[in-house]
């Protein structure tokens, strides 16, 4: 089995660990995209190094709860946010049911 049929998951069905890794690591760019920063500058905020931020924007490299957490909190957002974003098809589009991400506390 190669990449691309592990990561396809059923309709309604969640994704697999590799593919919902890749989903927020996208989600994460286009967030930070969205508030025009570079990398570098999500990076210091979240206090991880350019090289490994890079790799979880690419699906390239597995985090940890607590990494996203902090790359959450630096975009000014929650980590339910940031995952739900990623996860669920309307919110992909940077919005949640009332419109807009929630803030960070």
């Amino acid at each position: 089995m190669d990449d691309a049929t592990i990561d396809k998951a059923p309709a309604g069905e969640m994704p697999s660990g590799v593919a919902a890794a890749r989903a927020i690591g996208e989600t994460v760019r286009q967030l930070r995209r969205s508030r025009r920063w570079s990398i570098e500058h999500l990076a210091e905020r979240a206090q991880v190094s350019y090289q490994y931020l890079c790799e979880i924007e690419n699906g390239k490299r597995n985090f940890s709860i607590v990494v996203l957490d902090r790359i959450a909190r630096a975009l000014e957002l929650t980590l339910l946010a940031v995952v739900g974003a990623a996860l669920a098809p309307q919110a992909a589009a940077g919005t949640h049911a009332g419109g807009r991400l929630p803030k960070a506390a």
